[in-house]
């Protein structure tokens, strides 16, 4: 029988490794988001104070753009390679193409809002927003 490890020792060094890691990871990835979060915010709000004007269109595909190098840069790191990557995409093709519909109208609904935000004021666009679910609600009862 092995003896008993003593009180204060640890058994699961590489464990604790590689969950203050993840740890980590996690918050870095959680403060990076939300620094370009808040970037994103105060940028937006300087053009529209210097009256710069900008195709929303392209600010929305750069972000989505942006979104897909981080997610792969992400992948690379904690889950694997290219070849992994590949055969992920392989094995789970059909997944892939049913959440590329809601990401499409996803971006979409932000070109919208960019070409909403130079016709509204913030406060106006904010009430027509959440407008939305009203309107879900009804079409739902309708319908459903």
């Amino acid at each position: 029988m092995p003896p008993a490890p003593s009180v204060g020792s640890s058994t699961n060094t590489n464990t604790d490794t590689n969950t203050n890691s993840n740890k980590w990871t996690r918050r870095s990835v959680y403060l990076s988001f939300l620094g370009l979060w808040i970037a994103y915010g105060l940028l937006n709000q300087l053009n529209s104070i210097r009256g710069i004007s900008f195709d929303p269109a392209a600010v929305v595909w750069s972000q989505e753009v942006l979104k897909i190098v981080l997610s792969l840069l992400l992948f690379f790191v904690q889950d694997g390679g290219p070849w992994r990557l590949a055969s992920d995409v392989r094995h789970h093709w059909s997944m892939i193409c049913w959440y590329g519909i809601p990401a499409g109208l996803y971006a979409l609904g932000d070109v919208l809002t960019y070409v909403n935000l130079r016709s509204f004021d913030p406060a106006t666009l904010h009430l027509l927003g959440e407008m939305k679910l009203v309107v879900t609600a009804i079409v739902h009862q309708l319908f459903f």
